[in-house]
């Protein structure tokens, strides 16, 4: 099977399953207001998305020579879960009103508060009106709520009460070390001299971590040997490394995301691509950028200038070529896990997705 079926393939089954376990919460919600709750993570759970995490636990599941592969389909959604949940917060920090061209859950609990209730206005420290303060703290909890039942996913499953545990641990310090890197990843914005390295570190925790988990909890259940383990995690690392890299790419990029042309510079984001950026440009040119990355609004002129300077210092060519490397490195890294040759076929296949993709 090539390799984009294999995708497509796991991708339906992922869907499926996340779809029954979400109804079934659904269903056993006893409140009018919890099953529209359960219903809104229902939709935003399954509004798109590439399922990366949970295919990349069923596949290192069965590359360490587990047959019954259905048995880790449901710890699989525990991945897919931990990534929805930290996506509800992501869209509240960085103040996005959509995800995958729909609203984010914060907008989805704003309409439901402006459908049930009248506005008030007020001077509150943090909010001034109250459907801003409903739908903030209910998306704050929403995105608590998926975080639980991704444990949830881990625990009913049918492994040994061992293995779970152990599972659970993974689960837990790939979640908090992505939340440090978020912290990091809002701590540097807008750096002026923020160098290479801390960037990539930051991008080991925020990104990296989640794809790394979700191949350690499929390897893990998969009873991997110590060799196969650490060699899956070191792939893991550098794929989602290379992967967050050509995000960056993606973003400088036109023609090539469904968001809009610069949407992280808008934000402020300090991307592999603006640090190279920075360092090779001229006076003005730094400058320049840093006027841009400091502008909450800053307009599609400068956007295409700032691109434009970052092609001229070849910023972009440099986040191509350090994004390569790491698959390579990658590539390396999973030849030393002794896997199947299917597998060992599907996981290379993987790497290089992670810088082909146009999405």
């Amino acid at each position: 099977m090539e390799f984009q079926e294999i995708l497509s393939r796991y991708k339906r089954i992922v869907d499926g399953n996340l779809a029954v376990f979400l109804e079934g919460k659904i269903k056993n919600a006893n409140d009018s207001f919890l099953k529209t709750s359960y219903s809104f993570l229902k939709e935003y759970a399954l509004r798109g998305g590439k399922r990366v995490r949970p295919i990349a636990t069923i596949m290192a599941y069965k590359a360490v020579g587990n047959s019954n592969e259905e048995k880790i389909y449901l710890p699989a959604l525990s991945t897919e879960l931990f990534h929805c949940s930290s996506l509800i917060h992501d869209d509240i920090m960085d103040e996005d009103s959509l995800r995958r061209n729909k609203p984010s859950m914060h907008k989805l609990m704003e309409k439901y508060f402006l459908r049930k209730s009248d506005e008030a206005s007020y001077n509150g420290d943090i909010f001034s009106k109250e459907s801003r303060r409903f739908s903030v703290s209910m998306a704050i909890l929403q995105g608590n709520i998926l975080y639980s039942l991704a444990e949830s996913c881990l625990i009913e499953s049918d492994f040994s009460k061992k293995m779970i545990v152990q599972a659970v641990e993974v689960a837990n310090n790939s979640y908090r070390t992505v939340n440090h890197g978020q912290m990091f990843d809002i701590l540097l914005a807008g750096k002026s001299n923020l160098s290479e390295k801390e960037y990539l570190h930051m991008a080991a925790n925020k990104t990296a971590k989640l794809i790394e988990g979700a191949i350690e909890i499929g390897a893990l259940f998969g009873n991997a040997s110590l060799r196969q383990k650490t060699a899956l995690k070191n792939y893991a690392i550098n794929a989602a490394l290379a992967f967050q890299i050509q995000d960056d790419i993606i973003d400088v990029t036109e023609g090539m995301k469904k968001r809009r042309l610069g949407s992280d510079i808008r934000k402020g984001k300090m991307a592999l691509v603006t640090i190279k950026a920075l360092s090779k440009a001229n006076k003005i040119q730094k400058n320049f950028l840093l006027g841009v990355i400091r502008n909450k609004n800053p307009s599609e002129s400068d956007i295409k200038k700032y691109i434009n300077i970052a092609s001229q210092t070849k910023a972009i060519e440099h986040s191509k070529k350090t994004a390569l490397e790491k698959i390579k490195m990658a590539k390396s890294c999973i030849t030393e896990a002794g896997l199947k040759k299917e597998s060992l076929k599907f996981f290379i296949d993987f790497a290089d997705f992670m810088v082909d993709r146009r999405i």
